[in-house]
């Protein structure tokens, strides 16, 4: 064999690696998440976790515009509100999506948001438990029940009216903020 052949093996060899190191990297960060911990609004699929550029990327791809606050960024559609807030991970080297928040009274858009495949506009407590599974904590309050949903240090809580339709969720990718404002 000669040593451009060889080279062409080892060259070869070691950008097959980084592929494969470059999807698993991938997969872990998308794959590894709950079932629940899936967003879509208009068309662009986020989850908590989420590397921020891809997050951008996925508002750009569903021509959501861009409107940055202070901790995040809210999506906006027609120059009107979608109801969603989305936080970035401030501290970390490579900020990723820290928690995402909804609210149906705020989405004052045709935008179609699903939390995992669920419709927020005509979905129910039902319809997410049959995604879910069990919740962690169900909490009855005075205009409905809040529904929370932990695995790992990813956590979902859903609001629901007193029929148990969605008022709203949060979804948090780092339990001391989840914790802090919901347990204990």
């Amino acid at each position: 064999m000669s040593k451009l052949a060889i080279r062409k093996i080892i060259v070869g060899g070691g950008l097959a690696v980084m592929l494969v190191a470059a999807f698993t990297i991938y997969c872990n960060e998308r794959f590894s998440n709950p079932v629940w911990n899936s967003v879509n609004v208009d068309g662009a699929s986020i989850w908590t976790g989420q590397s921020w550029s891809s997050f951008l990327e996925s508002m750009d791809d569903a021509q959501l515009e861009s409107s940055p606050i202070s901790y995040g960024y809210v999506p906006r559609k027609d120059d009107a509100l979608t109801g969603v807030n989305v936080a970035q991970s401030v501290f970390d080297r490579n900020p990723k999506v820290s928690s995402i928040y909804y609210d149906v009274e705020e989405n004052v858009t045709d935008c179609v948001i699903k939390l995992a495949g669920v419709r927020t506009d005509t979905g129910t407590y039902d319809d997410v438990a049959q995604v879910a599974g069990p919740e962690t904590i169900k909490t009855p309050g005075s205009i409905g029940t809040t529904y929370i949903w932990i695995e790992k240090d990813n956590a979902l809580v859903l609001f629901t009216d007193e029929d148990g339709g969605i008022r709203g969720f949060d979804l948090y990718y780092d339990r001391k903020g989840f914790e802090g404002r919901f347990v204990g």
